[in-house]
């Protein structure tokens, strides 16, 4: 599986640089010839470059990441039982008609080794389900589960779904804007469970496949069945999101945390679904429910991993470093995986540390703070090096020397910007070593 990284990326633009420049110089063929083999060059140390499972580990292959990890003494494998954390993302690729093509990122994490698995094909699919299907279900995020559990080949959802006689994305775009109208309870109730089990399992794998419409055409006849169910309601409730998400809709926004809500009066003391429901509050930025949430579900089942994570999230966003501390302390005495204690201890032992050195705590804010600027600003200058590049053949077509000059300017400043901000964001990705600044700070005492 390809591993999803910008780096090759950057380099690939860095040599259509160099080539347009001795184009612009005169020299013709060393600049197509630079290009064409630097750019096959790259195009085969990045195919090279792929993660593998074979069951048991995760590792990458390929000259490239090989030389890197010996250069920085680093392991380049991953034990499935070294896993500590897995995040998955959907991030939109293009819009075909009324469905959306997502490309998938899968990234896992585990005694500082990071993996990153990206794709839409049967590859990405075939091996996000064999790993996420290995690991224990508190390691994952809400995606993650979704993933797991309904990703599927999307030509054959899309047949499921013409079988099921749901109408195309195009048709329920142009017929109503996504609006679930729930029935009372007891309608259509003659219905079997079959018929619900087969229309939740649909609409979620039409979720999954990018077909939002669809997927929301289906969990409204899903809920004609069965009105009361909390789950069915909170899984309409993240495809509604995801389909304000896309259209930058304030009113599907709205729909979306009133689904919550509803599926969260209808959760029956259900512990796993009220933390759930917890997780999906914190992402949309409704700290006071996800902790209500997070509550209700400690009361129905008392402590558990995930709703004693979630509890150290909320204190965290609202600034309670003492809260963290004893939410992480608490899920360390009960997680399961010895990933999960490991991973719990570090996240104690940094925390009270925070809690203890007001100094030590500002420094680190303030490389988060930084960090989340130097990401943006690394985004953006790949995008400012594209639109660079693309000015400078069009200035050398119309015979414009001002317009060729101002691409090589913007291009040039876009590279240099984004090998700064590759190196710094390198830099700070780690937190501080606080043993380094307890030493730092005795040194500068004893000086004094």
């Amino acid at each position: 599986m390809r591993t999803g990284s910008s780096a090759y990326i950057a380099a690939i633009l860095l040599i259509a640089f160099i080539s347009i420049f001795l184009l612009y110089l005169g020299q013709l063929r060393m600049g197509i010839a630079i290009f064409a083999v630097s750019f096959f060059v790259c195009l085969a140390f990045a195919i090279q470059d792929r993660v593998v499972f074979d069951g048991r580990r995760l590792y990458r292959t390929g000259m490239v990441p090989r030389l890197w990890y010996r250069m920085n003494g680093r392991r380049d494998r991953l034990r499935i039982t070294d896993i500590e954390q897995s995040e998955s993302h959907a991030l939109r690729m293009l819009k075909l008609g009324g469905r959306i093509v997502y490309r998938y990122r899968t990234l896992v994490r585990g005694k500082g080794i990071e993996f990153t698995i990206s794709g839409r094909g049967k590859g990405y699919r075939v091996m996000a389900e064999a790993l996420l299907k290995r690991l224990p279900k508190d390691l994952l995020d809400n995606r993650s589960i979704e993933i797991r559990d309904y990703i599927s080949d999307p030509r054959l959802t899309r047949r499921r779904a013409e079988t099921a006689r749901i109408p195309s994305d195009d048709v329920l775009e142009s017929s109503y804007r996504s609006r679930i109208k729930t029935a009372r309870p007891g309608t259509l109730g003659s219905q079997s469970g079959k018929d619900l089990s087969e229309l939740r399992q649909l609409a979620n794998q039409l979720k999954v496949a990018g077909s939002l419409r669809q997927s929301l055409e289906a969990f409204r006849r899903a809920l004609l069945l069965r009105p009361t169910d909390g789950w069915l309601l909170f899984e309409a409730a993240r495809c509604v999101r995801s389909l304000a998400a896309l259209e930058r809709n304030v009113s599907l926004e709205r729909t979306s945390i009133a689904l919550l809500r509803l599926s969260e009066q209808r959760a029956q003391g259900d512990g796993e679904l009220l933390a759930r429901l917890g997780e999906s509050y914190l992402r949309a930025g409704k700290i006071r429910r996800s902790e209500g949430a997070f509550r209700l579900a400690q009361k129905s089942i008392g402590d558990s991993f995930r709703t004693l994570r979630g509890m150290a999230e909320v204190a965290l966003r609202k600034g309670k470093i003492a809260h963290v501390l004893h939410n992480f302390s608490a899920a360390h005495r009960i997680a399961g995986a010895a990933a999960l204690k490991r991973w719990t201890k570090g996240e104690v032992e940094y925390f009270s540390k925070l809690n203890d050195d007001q100094e030590y705590l500002e420094l680190e804010l303030s490389r988060i703070s930084l960090l989340e600027t130097i990401e943006r600003g690394r985004r953006q200058s790949l995008v400012v090096t594209a639109l660079g590049l693309l000015t400078i053949p069009f200035g050398m077509v119309i015979g414009n020397d001002v317009i060729a000059e101002l691409g090589f300017t913007v291009s040039g400043i876009g590279l240099v910007l984004w090998l700064i901000t590759k190196v710094f964001g390198s830099m700070l990705s780690t937190r501080l070593s606080y043993d380094l600044f307890i030493d730092d700070a005795e040194s500068g005492d004893r000086f004094d």
